[in-house]
């Protein structure tokens, strides 16, 4: 019979193991991405994220995981809980310590209950399904006061709903290359007003004497992801960060791990590099991670971290292109809203119920949100 075990950090389950389980789908997931995080600090006790692997073994075997981190605090998920954590404290409630299922400091959609084969493999199923029940079986032995799956599938919802958690929705925004033989192209499927004000924004750029180009992670060496690094930290310190999330240490991990996955879109001047946005290129995605300024100038966020990524899709004939979490300027610039899914349990039974409650209610706001966003998209309706 199969049974779930806390396993430590990424050292206690080896690479080829852990990938296995992991397939292919994310990079987020892989081994050594975890390893950049941990190892570099990012992602450890001291920062609030204590590595607690769940391992589904049967016979000895791994047969199963989960990328699980303890937590006391939400702070810095990327998943609102606050009118909640504020209702349960003022009801006696403990809100901690929490296990969250996903991948530290990383909003972004991938696979949580990893079982190889690409998920879809005999057995898959009840694999996933025994992590789900594997998670809760944790939190109550351990004393945990809940367990949270961020930016899971909606497959994995549906099944983790079946074990008992609650399913909250919420959305992202997302570019689709639609077979653009151009930007041009892409720019005039958009409406008269959203076209306009894309190419005044590019222009803006030009006229400060930039202009916009892309860089391999495999060709700018060890010196462009220290100087990543750095224009990471000067950005963040600069919207009042003093302890980014990402280190130094990170960044040099990454050369080493991932450089071969690794874009920068880039704005230079006669002098050098101004802007940087840190891109991971994985099968027929682009995913915007990370972006850095040296010196703050009009539009730069939006060429580099926006356009620039957009035009690489075009030009590698990329399927899609996530730009990172937030942003409602981004539906006006060619992103489209999608739903994105998350999934909670809690040890007290209340505030369970309260919680899948309000939920529902939740859901059917993220509706009309994403529905009112389609209906004033930047695409014109007769085309793209």
């Amino acid at each position: 019979m199969a049974g779930g075990r806390i396993a430590g950090d990424h050292r206690a389950v080896a690479a080829d193991v852990w990938n296995e389980l992991a397939g292919s789908s994310s990079p987020f997931v892989q081994w050594e991405w975890l390893r950049c995080l941990e190892e570099s600090g990012s992602a450890s006790l001291e920062r609030g994220w204590s590595p607690a692997h769940l391992l589904l073994e049967h016979g000895g075997a791994p047969i199963g995981l989960c990328p699980l981190y303890v937590r006391d605090v939400s702070h810095g998920e990327f998943v609102s809980y606050l009118g909640m954590e504020r209702a349960a404290h003022a009801a006696g409630i403990p809100t901690g310590p929490r296990a969250v299922v996903g991948v530290p400091h990383t909003p972004v959609v991938g696979p949580r209950l990893l079982v190889g084969g690409g998920g879809n493999g005999p057995g898959a199923k009840a694999r996933r399904r025994q992590l789900g029940e594997a998670l809760i079986e944790q939190a109550r032995r351990l004393d945990w006061a809940s367990v949270h799956v961020h930016f899971c599938s909606e497959q994995e919802a549906t099944l983790l709903r079946s074990c008992g958690f609650v399913v909250r929705r919420s959305w992202q925004y997302l570019w689709t290359n639609k077979d653009y033989s151009s930007f041009e192209e892409f720019l005039a499927c958009l409406r008269s007003k959203r076209r306009t004000m894309i190419r005044r924004e590019m222009r803006a750029l030009e006229d400060q004497g930039l202009r916009l180009g892309q860089q391999q992670g495999s060709e700018v060496g060890e010196a462009g992801f220290r100087d990543m690094a750095r224009a990471y930290a000067r950005t963040a310190q600069r919207h009042g960060d003093r302890r980014p999330r990402l280190n130094d240490r990170f960044f040099a991990l990454l050369y080493e791990q991932f450089s071969s996955h690794i874009e920068f879109q880039v704005a230079e001047d006669r002098d050098g590099v101004v802007g940087r946005a840190l891109s991971v290129r994985w099968g027929n995605s682009l995913y915007g991670r990370y972006w850095g300024c040296m010196r703050p100038q009009p539009f730069l966020h939006f060429n580099v971290a926006y356009y620039a990524g957009i035009a690489s899709c075009i030009r590698g004939a990329v399927e899609r292109y996530d730009p990172g979490q937030g942003g409602e300027y981004k539906w006006a610039r060619g992103f489209e809203a999608v739903p994105v899914y998350s999934a909670h349990w809690y040890a007290a039974a209340g505030l369970h119920q309260a919680v899948e409650k309000w939920a529902e209610r939740e859901s059917q706001w993220v509706g009309r949100q994403m529905a009112g966003y389609g209906s004033r998209g930047a695409f014109r309706e007769s085309g793209g």
